[in-house]
């Protein structure tokens, strides 16, 4: 009985697999891939393919991260300083260093960059960015892979949906995605200026959670491995195509802790920047918790220039 049960699962499952492979084979476009996500943090997947492949500038400098990036960052700013160069912010909402990674290598298919910076915050995220399987292709998707990752099988699952989408699109009539996107720079704006009792009280919240936090247990370790293995991939594509990178620390509002408790973890990568206290912890300067307002994204957007100038 066992075994006609096993035989029976062995002739269902394999034509199965032999079809998820085969539809998973198929190459969307990269057009498809960023307009597929396109209702996800304000659109700006349109505004990253805008940028990547529509736009025949010239890239000198590249911020890749979160929603710390995408408002702190004021790429409106750097693009007129009188340093006269042409700067990308392809920050995205939420964390996964794998995204940035996929992000990195379109640009460098597309184009020549003199210098990334990488977003790091207090500690590092060590799961995969719930987009990452929409714009990766299947070299990225699918090898086997012996490091942590916790949303291995999400993925796989997500590329196989996002796969049978673009098939359902190419066997029945194109799905009207791409959208115009208007906007000239990235950087996502806000004048607004949070309490500075709230984000006191956030502050202290957050350094609970930051004062039991050790990077020395095994368990972080094999944490980290996820996000080592894309860092080595985002430091042997730089060294490729001669590009400088460094790190952006962007932590929460108050920077108690002056530095990413990663920071041993990142230290074999590259350089990583750190912004001065009068920026980090002045309340004016904050929109909320996490993410700085058009005044402090200048203040950041002027200070990182010259340091990486």
């Amino acid at each position: 009985m066992e075994k006609r049960v096993l035989k029976f699962l062995l002739i269902v499952s394999v034509p199965i697999l032999v079809l998820m492979v085969c539809i998973c084979a198929i190459s969307p476009s990269d057009e498809f891939r960023f307009s597929y996500i396109k209702n996800d943090c304000s659109s700006q997947s349109l505004g990253i393919y805008k940028s990547i492949y529509r736009d025949t500038g010239k890239i000198d400098v590249a911020f890749f991260g979160s929603s710390h990036t995408l408002m702190g960052i004021d790429d409106s700013v750097l693009n007129a300083s009188d340093k006269k160069i042409h700067v990308l912010n392809l920050g995205y909402c939420r964390f996964g260093r794998d995204l940035s990674y996929i992000l990195f290598k379109k640009v460098l298919e597309q184009k020549k960059i003199k210098t990334a910076v990488f977003e790091i915050t207090e500690t590092e995220a060590s799961y995969s960015h719930p987009d990452y399987a929409f714009l990766a292709g299947s070299a990225d998707i699918f090898p086997s892979s012996f490091f942590y990752n916790q949303d291995f099988m999400k993925n796989r699952y997500n590329a196989f949906l996002f796969h049978t989408a673009y098939l359902r699109e190419c066997l029945f009539g194109k799905d009207k995605r791409q959208v115009s996107y208007l906007k000239k720079y990235a950087h996502v704006s806000h004048s607004g200026t949070a309490d500075s009792t709230y984000l006191e009280g956030q502050k202290e919240e957050k350094l609970k959670d930051l004062r039991s936090y050790d990077a020395s247990t095994l368990a972080r370790k094999a944490e980290l491995s996820f996000s080592a293995y894309y860092l080595n991939k985002i430091k042997e594509l730089a060294a490729k195509n001669n590009c400088k990178v460094y790190f952006i620390y962007l932590p929460a509002y108050g920077n108690d802790v002056k530095n990413s408790l990663d920071s041993a973890f990142y230290k074999p990568y590259f350089e990583s920047l750190i912004p001065p206290d009068s920026l980090l912890t002045n309340y004016k300067n904050w929109q909320d918790e996490a993410h700085l307002t058009n005044r402090g994204a200048i203040i950041l957007s002027n200070w990182v220039l010259e340091k990486i100038n």
